[in-house]
């Protein structure tokens, strides 16, 4: 080790790494069971529409970021030039945001902005434990997890359609759905739009890892049913993302001429559009409610609305904004009247909401830095890029489900991963490195 390393021992370095490890694989699958061990600790805004607005929340998932956090501060105090060295711009994004919102937290306390801001604070944690781990370890505790979540999400998604009708109800979503429409898939999920961002997250990130032949084929063929599964979401953000995805795969197929990069695309588009076929009422619907409303707000269900309410708070108050998950409040104080309280479906807008007009500029020039430097690293870091960016720019989940959140750290981790190993030969799918793929 360096000369300017704490003079830890040999076997505490390997145990605090191997507890980050284990953590990390854990973290990412205590995400299948949040639906199911929780606890309600306060009331937030008991007349939102929106379950997650009305109380504050905390998950078996939130214990163990805790964990994974502080074993991520030790590493992180450990290593920090070697991170920054590294140009860990997902863990030092995070950590700008993390500032903001202790800034943010100092002017409003209370059981929801506490709840927010520590998932954010340990969220740092998580993404620079990930930066530690080698193409190996990267593989073992973060892809073979993220294999095992999207088996059993598709797996109790498609049982939900298709053996039990149990998923979502159809009308809820889609009033005008026919009636032998199948019900809306959501896996283990709260809603079938956080299954879908899970899926194609997981998704972009496992088709980006070189695996072994026989490992491969497993995990293609579980992609696979991932995508397929994203057609019974019934959610526009995710069938942006997955075209997103088969977009970037194939322009980088045509512009290497490269069997894998067709494949990956392959692996993506087709399952997709199978599942589309057969819930093609589901789809027309959505796309009746897209392309033939009044206006744009009406077409993207409220978010014009929702965006000036962001801007208006931003104004208010630039410097500071109205706290953490403080929007209700924001609007009340300014009198607005909006046909719904429900948060601004934007992160940066939110961020600049709640955290004032610096952490707005911050949210944008972070998401740009990680688009650019996903695009110098790899056909397959820009897959992963993109495959978050229709929830980032087009929902809220992030910034208040505790699920989504942790799939967040995870997207920033896996975009680091492959910044950081980007020079390691054959690691990266299209890189500039492998001029076959």
């Amino acid at each position: 080790m360096p000369a300017t390393t704490p003079a830890l021992s040999q076997r505490l370095r390997r145990s605090v790494h191997r507890l980050a490890r284990i953590g990390v694989a854990l973290l990412i699958l205590s995400t299948l069971m949040d639906r199911i061990f929780y606890k309600v600790i306060a009331v937030a805004d008991p007349d939102s529409i929106y379950t997650f607005d009305r109380v504050v929340v905390v998950f078996v998932s939130d214990a163990i970021l805790a964990a994974v956090g502080i074993i991520g501060f030790v590493l992180l105090f450990a290593l920090p030039i070697r991170l920054v060295a590294k140009g860990a711009a997902g863990a030092l994004g995070l950590a700008g945001l993390a500032v903001f919102a202790t800034i943010a937290l100092a002017f409003h306390v209370d059981a929801a902005s506490v709840v927010f801001w520590f998932r954010t604070v340990f969220g740092v944690g998580v993404v620079a434990a990930v930066a530690t781990f080698d193409r190996r370890q990267f593989h073992q505790f973060v892809v073979y997890p993220l294999l095992a979540v999207l088996a059993i999400e598709s797996l109790v998604a498609l049982a939900q359609v298709f053996v039990f009708d149990s998923g979502v109800e159809r009308t809820r979503f889609l009033p005008d759905a026919a009636a032998s429409a199948w019900t809306i898939a959501q896996g283990t999920a709260f809603g079938p739009y956080q299954l879908a961002f899970v899926l194609v997250v997981g998704v972009a990130i496992v088709l980006g890892s070189q695996l072994a032949v026989r490992g491969q084929r497993i995990a293609w063929s579980i992609a696979g049913a991932a995508t397929f599964t994203i057609a019974f979401t019934a959610g526009r953000t995710g069938a942006i993302a997955v075209l997103l995805v088969v977009a970037v795969y194939g322009i980088g197929a045509f512009a290497r001429r490269s069997r894998r990069l067709t494949a990956l695309a392959s692996i993506t588009a087709i399952p997709f559009l199978a599942g589309v076929l057969l819930n093609l009422d589901i789809w027309l619907a959505r796309a009746d409610k897209t392309f033939q409303s009044d206006s744009l707000d009406g077409a993207s269900s409220g978010r014009i609305e929702m965006a000036r309410n962001a801007v208006e708070m931003m104004m208010a108050r630039p410097l500071r904004g109205y706290g953490l998950r403080q929007w209700v409040a924001g609007l009340e104080d300014l009198q607005i009247e909006s046909s719904t309280t429900t948060p601004v479906h934007n992160i940066p807008l939110l961020a600049g909401a709640q955290m004032g007009i610096a952490a707005f500029v911050l949210m944008l020039t972070w998401y740009v830095v990680l688009g650019y430097r996903a695009l110098r690293t790899s056909v397959a870091a820009t897959a992963i890029f993109v495959s978050a960016m229709p929830v980032l720019m087009l929902d809220k989940m992030t910034f208040d489900d505790a699920s989504m959140m942790i799939v967040g750290f995870i997207w920033l981790a896996a975009l680091d991963h492959h910044w950081i190993h980007r020079n390691e030969e054959r690691y990266e799918v299209g890189s500039s490195s492998v001029s076959s793929a």
